[in-house]
């Protein structure tokens, strides 16, 4: 299965979100051909955790605007972050 438009839309609007705080590397990988539940995983380096902490709030207030759901925030290492929505 493709990319859809709208999930297209949204990796654009978020990785434009995540360049205004300074976001690094913005990389989207594609995996619709992989996985079932997500079709792209959206990736960014920050410089410092607290950089790190704004390109997650910037990432989830614009896409909370945007799609209307919660997300969960994972620490899966020091310096290391996973965002899901629900």
């Amino acid at each position: 299965m493709a990319v859809g438009s709208r999930t297209i839309e949204l990796t654009k609007i978020a990785a434009a979100a995540l360049a205004d705080k300074l976001g690094d590397e913005i990389v989207a990988i594609d995996l619709s051909e992989q996985l079932v539940l997500n079709q792209v995983f959206l990736l960014v380096t920050g410089s410092n955790e607290p950089q790190l902490q704004a390109l997650s709030e910037r990432y989830k207030e614009n896409l909370l605007k945007l799609v209307r759901s919660q997300f969960v925030k994972r620490e899966v290492a020091p310096g290391f972050s996973l965002i899901t929505p629900i």
